[in-house]
């Protein structure tokens, strides 16, 4: 959390102009809060006879899925050594489906701020919202996800500045939609 209470979606730390670290943790304690009141709310609905345990089922459906897609990850850019080093999370923050790369800073080819569209012109408000996301592409296709999938578009763009200026101006950014 920042100073204003606001959840950090992604922290940038520039060390001494050499090194670069970008960390991600999912915030899970809205997962936990979630579960909980689901299961309360479908125990409740057991003992009135009520229908409204099978909604309960579906949310705590959806619930479980976003948890266990959720994926913390770490990335440091050492200039004095020349590598990038990537490590992600596996579920639920355990080994299972980890990934821990190294590469080569001669390897980026460019920074690219993905948008992930939502919704549409006939959604709701909140699911219309469209979110960012950082990538950082490499030789050979390879991408290395820099940011969440859930970044707004002031948050991705600032975000894409200060590791482009880390960078250096030459690195061109590409925004894909």
């Amino acid at each position: 959390m920042d100073k204003n209470g606001v959840t950090v979606k992604l922290d940038v730390n520039i060390e001494s102009s050499q090194t670069l670290h970008l960390k991600h943790y999912p915030d899970f304690i809205w997962y936990i809060l979630g579960i909980i009141g689901i299961l309360g709310g479908a125990f409740i609905s057991l003992l009135i006879d009520s229908l409204f345990w099978i909604y309960c089922v579906i949310f705590l459906v959806i619930i479980l899925y976003k948890i266990f897609f959720a994926r913390a990850f770490t990335c440091s850019i050492d200039k004095t050594t020349g590598m990038i080093h990537y490590h992600r999370s596996g579920v639920l923050m355990t080994s299972f489906d980890e990934q821990i790369k190294e590469h080569s800073i001669t390897q980026i080819q460019c920074l690219e701020m993905h948008r992930h569209v939502k919704g549409g012109q006939w959604s709701w408000s909140w699911f219309g919202v469209d979110t960012f996301q950082i990538f950082l592409l490499l030789d050979k296709e390879q991408r290395i996800p820099l940011s969440p999938a859930n970044l707004d578009f002031s948050d991705c763009q600032d975000f894409t500045e200060q590791i482009r200026i880390f960078l250096g101006n030459e690195i061109p950014v590409k925004a894909i939609n």
